[in-house]
């Protein structure tokens, strides 16, 4: 049963104690109170359970908890999106902090257009001290991240707030085989349910540390990401090589330079002799406003001057 204006907020929680309270803190310190917190303790070795079982005991209403072994992230968000009853689905990490207005603006945006599916928010990114950080910024409009999604995820994960009816009725979930990138191969089947978009504020503080599953597993996370982007271009009717695109989206050689200048006057000719294409998320401006993200690479790589 989903409740009517309510949030289910997800955590899939793993050793997390160091910052696990301070995570919880900024969700109950919300501006918008109609919510409830899930959070499924993956197997933790640390004191992470007995954070939960504190929350949990004072604020026995708010809190889902469930704790059992180890499974895996994609398992895990799997599990929550089951338990969630809200209408909208906000993903948060047990690692980072929210901004006290994220929940109301993004319910804001969500209940004002009923088409939109997904509503993320920009990050600041941060190691010790949170005022400290750098703010990266996503595409805001719907047009601009289904542009993005064809080469790389359009939301920082843990911002993002989904509409529930959307995740429920299509079955939708992460699929193993793309752990370390399963958000954007799933952002990438979300795009057919509705429109896209991201708040041009940085709603979430993103805690950078060692222990990410995205500083560890890099190499295995480009190489997924890699064929999520060669599929995504190829339903467009574009065709582009292996080595080609990891050389431009994770460039390792001293040749990247001119590798990526390369790479990205390929994209013209290739995007321009497909006019004739029909695009399956967007109209015909997609093709100007595609060839202009390139143009916007090509000159951050020429400032770089690798």
């Amino acid at each position: 049963m989903i409740n009517k204006n309510k949030v289910s907020v997800i955590i899939p929680v793993y050793n997390a104690e160091k910052y696990l309270g301070a995570c919880i803190d900024s969700i109950l310190e919300q501006t918008y109170k109609i919510f409830e917190i899930i959070i499924i303790n993956d197997g933790s070795q640390d004191g992470t359970q007995k954070i939960l079982d504190e929350y949990k005991n004072k604020y026995p209403s708010i809190f889902k908890i469930k704790h059992r072994e180890n499974k895996g992230i994609v398992a895990t968000l799997n599990e929550l999106l089951d338990m969630a009853t809200g209408v909208y689905i906000a993903r948060m990490d047990a690692d980072d902090i929210a901004h006290r207005e994220r929940l109301r603006l993004q319910v804001e945006i969500m209940d004002a257009d009923q088409k939109i599916a997904c509503c993320g928010t920009n990050i600041k990114v941060f190691e010790s001290a949170v005022n400290s950080g750098k703010i990266i910024k996503m595409p805001n409009s719907d047009e601009a991240c289904k542009i993005g999604l064809l080469v790389g995820s359009c939301f920082a994960h843990p911002t993002v707030m989904m509409r529930s009816s959307i995740i429920k009725k299509e079955c939708l979930y992460y699929k193993p085989r793309y752990q370390y990138a399963e958000d954007y191969e799933f952002w990438s089947r979300l795009a057919n349910y509705g429109k896209f978009c991201n708040i041009n504020i940085p709603l979430l503080y993103y805690r950078n540390h060692g222990n990410q599953i995205s500083n560890i597993k890099k190499h295995i996370q480009a190489d997924i990401h890699i064929s999520i982007a060669i599929d995504n271009l190829k339903k467009q009717g574009i065709i582009l090589d292996k080595d080609e695109l990891g050389m431009v989206l994770f460039p390792q050689s001293s040749h990247r330079f001119l590798n990526a200048i390369c790479y990205y006057f390929k994209v013209y000719f290739i995007i321009f002799s497909k006019l004739g294409v029909k695009i399956k998320y967007i109209n015909g401006v997609f093709l100007r406003k595609f060839a202009y993200y390139c143009k916007i690479k090509i000159n951050s790589i020429l400032k770089k001057g690798y």
